[in-house]
């Protein structure tokens, strides 16, 4: 079992031993171009005696339970209900909170929009905390809401591994007593693209995602696996127009992320980005290169849709195979 006053640095008893929020919880947060323009600030946490309290946000914010987990457990925890201090959960890449009435659930992923999904009956009132609870059990996701059933989802059997704490930008609540129990299984390695869904993944410059509703799409790979499918824009060529596609959790620890792309020199290519840190593949270095010994060069993204390469940043092998 892990429990919130093992892992936020809080409450144990003598002898037990003492973690810190850094290593076993993972801030991070959905931002997009508009966010990072407004000059938002960085969402911050504090942990004490078991409980978790956010103080400041920037849009989405979330706590991450460092390990991805698979297999069959429960989350469960107690969080305060109130205008202003509203919590929501992410388990298995779907989270969700209820209307105002409590008669509908709002159900979403990591992208900032969800639909609402009304209920048979509203739920009882909350008082000042509630106590929410997910089961993943034979890849079955359940969520429940004081003891009532109110969500129920197949999961795909790649489905998005993490457990988060959520909260809007303005709401400053608590959670206390976190729990995860069961027989949790931490996987060695994580397919990114193996939801269908693509839930962990956001568009960094505009708010559509699928099909007819922005520049990035799931699509089937021709194996039985999800694809990333970036729309071609022919009227945007010649432009320094960009596209950001990111994925929500970030890289916290030592690892190898690994993917293939489909490359057409001067049509399609796919380059890697940390953050807003682009590495711009480009077999020879360009036609406008300064150097073309170094055929990988680093941008800086801006929080505009456009952005000026920068030649002199080039880095990398004298050839890169395309």
């Amino acid at each position: 079992m892990f429990s919130l006053n093992q892992f936020m640095g809080g409450g144990e008893s003598e002898g037990a031993p003492q973690f810190s929020l850094s290593e076993q919880w993972i801030p991070f947060g959905y931002s997009d171009s508009e966010t990072r323009g407004n000059g938002r600030p960085v969402a911050q946490w504090h942990s004490e005696n078991g409980r978790v309290q956010k103080i400041a946000g920037h849009e989405f914010d979330y706590l991450s339970f460092s390990s991805p987990l698979r297999g069959n457990f429960e989350v469960e925890c107690d969080f305060t209900t109130p205008q202003g201090r509203k919590f929501s959960f992410m388990v298995a890449g779907t989270r969700f909170h209820t209307s105002p009435n409590r008669d509908a659930l709002i159900v979403g992923n990591f992208r900032k929009y969800a639909a609402q999904e009304k209920l048979e009956k509203a739920l009882t009132k909350f008082e000042q905390t509630a106590r929410f609870r997910a089961v993943v059990r034979d890849g079955t996701l359940t969520h429940y809401m004081n003891g009532e059933p109110v969500l129920s989802r197949q999961l795909p059997k790649e489905h998005n591994p993490w457990v988060a704490i959520r909260s809007w930008r303005r709401s400053l609540g608590t959670v206390s007593d976190f729990r995860i129990t069961g027989d949790p299984v931490i996987p060695d390695e994580i397919n990114l693209t193996g939801d269908p869904e693509l839930s962990g993944w956001t568009p960094y410059f505009e708010a559509g995602f699928g099909a007819g509703q922005g520049n990035w799409q799931p699509t089937d790979d021709g194996e039985g696996g999800t694809a990333i499918l970036g729309i071609t824009r022919p009227e945007y060529e010649g432009s320094a127009v960009q596209k950001l596609l990111r994925y929500c959790r970030p890289v916290a620890e030592d690892g190898t992320i690994e993917y293939e792309f489909f490359y057409r020199k001067g049509e399609a290519c796919v380059h890697p980005a940390l953050d807003r840190m682009a590495f711009l593949l480009e077999p020879d270095g360009g036609e406008d290169s300064l150097d073309h010994g170094s055929p990988l060069r680093t941008i800086r993204q801006r929080s505009g849709p456009t952005f000026r390469k920068n030649q002199r940043n080039r880095v990398g092998p004298a050839e890169l195979t395309l």
